[in-house]
């Protein structure tokens, strides 16, 4: 079947910033008496929202307005520290004009909160037919909801879609979606991507990924 949409995460996917983003979890939760080691903390919460993060490590018991203030300190830190590096992987921009030049629409899927979005998509200048935020469905990663989601809005079936991610749980939940997975490899390595049942492919940027896609 031809393709209609592809489909980004954006953290590891359209920025290498999974190591910026962990110093920074791991930093804030030092701060709060927790210590984790950096692979075990990505391997438990990549692709998760930052409420379901908070809940995975300080419990239930957490109120909203305490994930907020935490989620603030969180995402200050990490908007500052990864300010003067944001750019997008290699070769993204144009798989992205090819894209559109063949009519192939492109969706943006990212358990990130808004300001985040916000602050790479100003930073980069990358723009999306479709952007679906982690606010915006009820089930975080790996459930398949938030790119079934963005294929709707860009009037694709799953079978028409490629999905572009970098973490386990991202990673599932475009194979939950039974859409075709690429993985990225900014945190995993070849081998460990393509052990994941199910991922069509992994290249370590957008230049490897367009022979796959043209």
């Amino acid at each position: 079947m031809a393709i209609k949409a592809l489909l980004f995460d954006m953290d590891g996917t359209i920025v290498d910033n999974m190591g910026v983003h962990n110093e920074c979890w791991l930093e804030l939760l030092a701060r709060h008496g927790v210590h984790m080691e950096e692979k075990a903390f990505y391997d438990q919460t990549a692709g998760m929202t930052n409420p379901k993060i908070f809940r995975l490590i300080f419990g239930e018991k957490l109120s909203d307005q305490e994930i907020e203030t935490l989620s603030l300190e969180k995402e200050n830190i990490y908007r500052e520290r990864y300010a003067p590096r944001v750019a997008p992987v290699e070769g993204l921009v144009e798989l992205m004009s090819k894209a559109r030049e063949s009519g192939i629409k492109l969706g943006l899927a990212t358990s990130a909160p808004p300001e985040n979005i916000e602050f790479i998509l100003g930073r980069t200048g990358l723009n999306f037919d479709a952007i679906v935020g982690g606010q915006e469905v009820t089930h975080s990663k790996p459930d398949p909801e938030i790119y079934l989601t963005c294929a709707k809005k860009l009037g694709a079936e799953p079978a028409e879609c490629v999905v572009f991610e970098d973490a386990p749980i991202g990673i599932q939940s475009g194979v939950n979606a039974k859409m075709r997975v690429i993985v990225v490899t900014t945190v995993l390595d070849a081998d460990e991507a393509l052990a994941i049942p199910g991922v069509s492919s992994a290249v370590s940027n957008f230049v490897e990924a367009l022979p796959l896609v043209f």
